[in-house]
């Protein structure tokens, strides 16, 4: 965190922060079943990993130009990544004969950047009685998903293996920002007046692709 005041009425600050974990999980199960007909075996290693990485930045100015106007300013972005990848191989037995086997491998990415700022002027046009405010903020937002699975199957009956392979990627953009204008008007003990204008626009895509 930073802050810089080079006046009493004028405040420049700025923060950071960044974090970051890992996991990983290495598994082994083997679960046995008798039967009338025989016994079954099936002996599953997994692998997996998990990264998620995320860094945040705000800013902001407090800034009185006079003794009748002022300026106001925030903002701030994100941008956060996060990974997924295992894979899970199963052997699968029947009286102590290899039936079949499992590769299953499966990749997820997640990646999302966030942004926003927001300003205001104000300005003191009859001291006690009047005062203008024109103010606007925007945001924009990008999320970005891919997803990647393949499964490769062996069968020892008839020697043949097969393989299955899927993809999907998802793309979403979200884009709004606004804008308004206000007079704020003293005509009584208690009493005032606030004659206002604005204007808002959004808009959100969102892009897939998928195959195999």
């Amino acid at each position: 965190n930073m802050s810089y005041s080079p006046a009493k009425d004028r405040r420049f600050f700025i923060s950071y922060l960044a974090n970051g974990s890992k996991k990983k999980l290495v598994q082994n199960t083997n679960t046995q079943n008798f039967t009338t007909d025989g016994s079954y075996l099936q002996e599953q290693d997994r692998d997996e990993t998990k990264r998620d990485t995320a860094h945040s930045l705000n800013f902001g100015i407090r800034y009185r130009i006079d003794s009748s106007q002022s300026i106001f300013l925030d903002g701030g972005g994100s941008i956060n990544f996060s990974n997924n990848w295992g894979q899970t191989f199963t052997n699968s037995y029947r009286d102590d004969q290899q039936v079949n086997w499992l590769d299953n491998n499966a990749n997820q990415s997640s990646d999302r950047i966030n942004g926003s700022v927001k300003a205001s002027w104000v300005k003191k046009l009859n001291v006690g009685k009047t005062v203008a405010k024109v103010s606007g903020n925007g945001s924009i937002n990008q999320s970005l998903n891919n997803q990647q699975w393949q499964n490769r199957i062996f069968f020892n009956s008839t020697n043949l293996e097969s393989i299955e392979s899927l993809y999907q990627k998802n793309q979403t953009d979200n884009l709004s920002y606004s804008g308004r204008a206000s007079l704020t008007q003293k005509i009584g003990k208690r009493l005032y007046m606030i004659p206002e204008i604005g204007a808002s626009s959004s808009r959100e895509t969102l892009v897939r692709t998928q195959g195999i």
